[in-house]
């Protein structure tokens, strides 16, 4: 049996002219710094190498400390930093006094025709050739995503003449002559858009193509028209972990995810220079490691939003695999099986207090491999041995490394990295436990690897499937998007029927893949669910011409030309696509209320969501608040949606809207046989025309409303048929 007393370094870094704090550093930065310490031993060092990183330090030293060091200072907010440092200068600049932490954590990875109606939000934009009254008009909607086609026509403007897209920064493009940002360079303007044609990754890439025209999108001729079809666009073509071919090995530290807060903050100083409200639609994330690796991340995007600035996150696909055993304050012990097809496992240990972490072989005999026993020893550098598996036929190296947490400073934190010779499903059983009765432990597997109850007999069953929101979809300041069902299958372009349904139900409940909270800091995710499952958006055409056997094409449900190009409608799934969503949907609720902030648009969806399961108490950790109910949202923050008499739902057989010439046009899908009353409220719920209309087998009837003020109005008709009482929003 190996016992390792943890605050022992058995394998660390070689004692330098300038010894690193390890506690002040997060398990990206420790490798950067362990790297650049190996480099200089063994090579002269390589002047380009830096790591874009959050750094917290004193405001009044700062610049000088940073100076001292050869940092470059790419944005600050109070004394949160994000600062291009060189890997060799992160030993000195741990050990400055006036720099308290530094974090950064890797690139993340990837997480609409019927949606509006689902979700209510057709009555926001009540039709697309008559006015609306909400389509997002005046406000910015931002995407940062990979595998953007810039020359899709659902992103023109509704003269079909230039891209709505005003503004692009590819963060990996290699042409970065004269360009001012840390990496890649922007395209500003129309015709510089226009010029780009398609992000750097757009040729093996089609996902950013994709969130954007559910967000956005026009839907160019087609029902796939995204919720704010006419806002602005800005968009940030970031790296994820897919993108490792377009980076060269020396920049790989200047992506990080401090570098995609620098992409929120310039899609948010994009919209503040048009002076127009923003929102974020962000369909990545990465694992949370109990929140310790974005302490400052999280602070930041805090700091980043407000009023009419928000940013919307997908909460994850990880609820297909148990990663989580908590054991509380006096158990003796928990565990479960390692199992993964990788020979790799990353595993996370919390505790409040002393605890011990077994790994134990189910062979012939059960044996302890190896046990890990804390200690109060301060943070320390990575630990790393080798054990023999099964009598000495195959072996396990394992890296441990000890911090303390950033919001629990009582707490310690264990990074564990298991690299065995061979897949881990090859091996004897291996039982992950721990022990210690006092202290109050969690466990947590991060993917692809996973925990299998009872893999060997009955014994070690604890692990569950919760806490396993994603970065930054866990942060407090960030509304949280899981995904529900309601299409269970299309049929693609060559006519063939494609189911993806699940088992149970699958009428607007939670998708079995959403992931589902509480985060590990125990708060309440995600903050609402929208479609996710069968979304039908935008395709990249560069991304289809040069994968033209890609499985996924067989998605397509739709193919056009355009400008002598092939351009496509295709089916997705996952909480991607119901983050768009939502971020499409707040952009209709901030062109009603510019100066909206993250707090009010959770206090509408708290209020006006739907609740897709009875007997659940709401807000929940699978559904948060509920389902988005775009229109009932809207009526909220209006103020309106407590006037007696306007209902909070749209009717199905009428639509309505006001001409230039100041005539309410009632239109009918259906001739009603019965009069329909209708009521035009103003905000203040004041009933302003009241008439009963007669169609007599016309498809449409006009009221002269041209007497009233310019403004928005609510009209309510109300009829003893069925599919004609409802309400809508008209803007005069």
């Amino acid at each position: 049996m190996f016992v390792l007393i943890l605050g022992v370094c058995l394998a660390g870094i070689a004692a330098t002219a300038q010894e690193p704090c390890f506690n002040k550093m997060t398990p990206l930065v420790r490798k950067a710094a362990c790297a650049a310490s190996a480099s200089a031993r063994a090579l002269p060092p390589r002047g380009g190498e830096a790591i874009t990183a959050f750094v917290r330090a004193d405001p009044a030293v700062a610049a000088d400390v940073f100076s001292a060091n050869g940092c470059s200072v790419l944005d600050s907010s109070g004394d949160i930093f994000i600062v291009s440092v060189p890997v060799g200068r992160l030993a000195a600049l741990s050990a400055e006094a006036a720099v308290s932490r530094i974090e950064a954590s890797s690139p993340c990875s990837l997480t609409m025709d019927t949606t509006s109606t689902v979700i209510n939000a057709t009555p926001v934009y009540a039709g697309r050739s008559l006015p609306q009254a909400f389509t997002g008009r005046g406000v910015v909607v931002g995407v940062m995503d990979i595998g953007f086609d810039l020359t899709h026509p659902t992103f023109l403007d509704t003269a079909m003449s230039a891209c709505r897209v005003g503004a692009f920064w590819d963060m990996l493009d290699p042409d970065t002559i004269g360009s001012g940002l840390p990496v890649g360079r922007d395209y500003v303007g129309a015709a510089e858009v226009a010029v780009k044609r398609h992000s750097t990754d757009g040729l093996l890439q089609t996902h950013g193509t994709h969130t954007l025209g559910i967000a956005a999108g026009s839907g160019y001729d087609s029902p796939f028209r995204g919720m704010a079809f006419e806002s602005d666009i800005c968009a940030v073509s970031n790296a994820v972990t897919d993108d490792s071919v377009f980076i060269d090995p020396e920049d790989i530290y200047k992506y990080t995810s401090a570098t995609d807060a620098l992409g929120f903050k310039y899609i948010f100083d994009y919209a503040e220079s048009r002076g127009k409200p923003c929102v974020i639609s962000f369909s990545e994330g990465s694992i949370a490691a109990y929140g310790s690796e974005d302490s400052l991340y999280s602070a930041y995007l805090g700091r980043l939003t407000g009023p009419g600035r928000i940013i919307v996150a997908s909460a994850g696909n990880e609820s297909v695999r148990d990663n989580y055993v908590p054991k509380p304050a006096g158990k003796p012990a928990a565990g479960s099986f390692l199992f993964s097809f990788d020979s790799t496992a990353r595993l996370m240990v919390q505790s409040d207090g002393p605890f011990s972490l077994s790994l134990l072989s189910y062979g012939v005999n059960v044996t302890d491999t190896f046990t890990i026993v804390s200690s109060p020893a301060a943070a320390d550098a990575p630990s790393e041995f080798t054990v023999p598996l099964q009598g000495g036929s195959h072996s396990c190296k394992v890296t441990v490394t000890r911090r303390q947490s950033a919001f629990a400073p009582a707490d310690s934190l264990f990074d564990i990295v298991l690299s065995c010779d061979v897949p881990i499903t090859s091996l004897d059983p291996l039982a992950v436990v721990v022990e210690g009765a006092r202290s109050a432990v969690s466990l947590g597997c991060i993917s692809p690897a996973m925990f299998a109850n009872a893999l060997a007999g009955e014994e070690w069953a604890d692990a569950e499937m919760s806490h396993n929101v994603l970065a930054p979809g866990c942060f407090p300041g960030v509304i949280t998007v899981g995904a529900t069902i309601h299409r269970t299958a299309v049929t693609n372009y060559l006519g063939q029927y494609l189911e993806n349904s699940q088992p149970g139900r699958n009428d607007g409940v939670l998708a079995y893949y959403s992931s589902v909270g509480p985060t590990f800091d125990g708060r309440t995710k995600p903050d609402v669910v929208a479609p996710g499952t069968n979304v039908v958006s935008s395709y990249s055409s560069y991304y289809e011409e040069y994968n033209p056997d890609a499985p996924d094409t067989r998605g397509d449900v739709g193919r056009f030309s355009y400008n002598g190009r092939t351009y496509s409608w295709n089916c997705n799934t996952g909480t991607s696509m119901s983050t768009p969503v939502v971020a499409g949907t707040i952009a209709l609720w901030l062109q009603a209320r510019p100066d909206l902030t993250p707090e009010e648009a959770l206090d509408a969806l708290a209020h006006t969501c739907r609740h897709p399961e009875s007997g659940l108490e709401y807000p929940n950790n699978r559904y948060g608040h509920g389902e988005i109910d775009a229109y009932r949202g809207l009526l909220y923050l209006l103020g309106i949606d407590g006037i007696l008499g306007v209902s909070h739902a749209q009717p199905q057989h009428l639509r309505a809207a006001v001409t230039r010439g100041g005539q309410l046009v009632i239109g009918f899908s259906e001739a009603p046989s019965s009069p329909v009353t209708v009521r035009v409220y103003s905000l203040s719920g004041r009933v302003e025309v009241t008439e009963e209309l007669r169609p007599d087998g016309q498809s449409s009837a006009s009221i002269d409303v041209s007497a009233l003020p310019s403004g928005v109005y609510v009209v309510q008709t109300d009829s003893r048929e069925h599919g004609f009482t409802g309400s809508t929003l008209v803007r005069r």
